[in-house]
């Protein structure tokens, strides 16, 4: 058997992306069996737990389109996946892939990892320093390295921490990679030392590009929280 879903196609997710609350998500999979007899949409919310929704079938040359249509009833994140009953009575289960929650999925062994839409109300005024401004994201560690970045490295590195090592990478060109243990887990954690001092030295560049709202991704310690 083979299956398709796509987060980001709007065959497989109308509208992709983030979802209005009170507004229609069409959600559909294209299956390559004939041996199908129903597909059926699992959705997960922390409010209401799991959903079962029977999914609509139709032809589409060599392959069955299955969707359906679900209603986020509040904000915050819907996960999904679906289950695919063949005629034998088996059960082909499809998620997203390990590690991922958008994307292309892929068949699993047990219960996949679910795909997730952030529903989200909309604000009737927004302002306008939002609605008309260009925004650039910054990724804070491997944006610039401020004047102090080396001092505030060593102190991270002295602080004792729980979970995988870390290893500062010197050579700022050098591709972002972790290692492994023997049983899959990450050994060590690497990082380049990139720091808010270093997007505040380069404030003018990014005006001179038009720039005028600047998006951090989340900035937490995370696995890095000090041993107790």
């Amino acid at each position: 058997m083979r299956a398709r879903h796509v987060t980001s196609e709007k065959d497989y997710r109308d509208p992709f992306g983030a979802a209005r609350l009170g507004g229609t998500v069409t959600i559909s999979i294209d299956v390559w069996s004939d041996d199908v007899v129903f597909c059926t949409l699992r959705v997960w919310t922390d409010a209401h737990g799991e959903e079962l929704i029977e999914m609509r079938g139709t032809a589409l040359g060599d392959r069955t389109r299955y969707s359906a249509t679900y209603t986020p009833a509040e904000t915050g994140i819907v996960w999904y996946s679906f289950d695919i009953e063949s005629t034998d009575g088996s059960v082909w289960r499809y998620g997203a892939r390990e590690g991922w929650t958008t994307g292309e999925g892929t068949f699993a062994y047990g219960d996949p990892p679910s795909f997730q839409i952030t529903v989200y109300e909309p604000r009737e005024n927004q302002p306008m320093w939002y609605r008309d401004g260009i925004v650039y994201q910054i990724f804070p560690d491997r944006f610039a390295r401020g004047r102090d970045w080396r001092q505030r490295a060593a102190a991270s590195l002295d602080t004792p921490r729980k979970g995988p090592a870390r290893a500062l990478v010197e050579d700022w060109s050098t591709p972002p990679t972790y290692k492994r243990t023997d049983d899959g887990r990450i050994a060590e954690w690497d990082f380049y030392g990139g720091t808010l001092e270093g997007i505040v030295e380069h404030l003018d560049y990014l005006e001179s590009l038009g720039v005028t709202v600047l998006y951090l991704n989340p900035i937490f310690e995370g696995s890095e929280q000090p041993s107790l």
